[in-house]
């Protein structure tokens, strides 16, 4: 297994622990960017960097960075980003009642009369 192929393994598992959690929680956790930190997997040490690259009022964007720290390696990490909704909810949700997207078939219409 390539070096790069083993950092893409350890940046899946890592990238798992990022995307569980909720957007208040990433915000408590990234308030200071960019969060960088060891971790050890199979005696092997490796760089993480989390970075939070947007905060809208919608979502969040997160940057999670893996490398070992060996050059010139290192220069260009693996990385993975993902987008975290936030909990509040948008008029346009709290109208639909479904997540934000009409369901198929429903846009404009008003339900069925039962039949008689």
């Amino acid at each position: 297994m390539s070096r790069r192929d083993e950092w893409r393994r350890v940046l899946a598992a890592e990238f798992a622990l990022w995307t569980a959690k909720s957007s208040e929680q990433l915000l408590s956790e990234l308030r200071d960017p960019p969060l960088a930190y060891q971790i050890e997997v199979d005696s092997k040490m490796y760089n993480v960097e989390v970075v939070l690259l947007e905060n809208t009022e919608q979502y969040l964007r997160v940057l999670v960075s893996l490398d070992d720290g060996s050059l010139p390696a290192s220069i260009v990490p693996v990385s993975q980003s993902f987008i975290r909704e936030k909990a509040t909810a948008s008029p346009l949700k709290a109208a639909l009642g479904t997540g934000g997207r009409a369901a198929p078939g429903s846009a404009g219409r008003e339900p069925a009369e039962p039949a008689s």
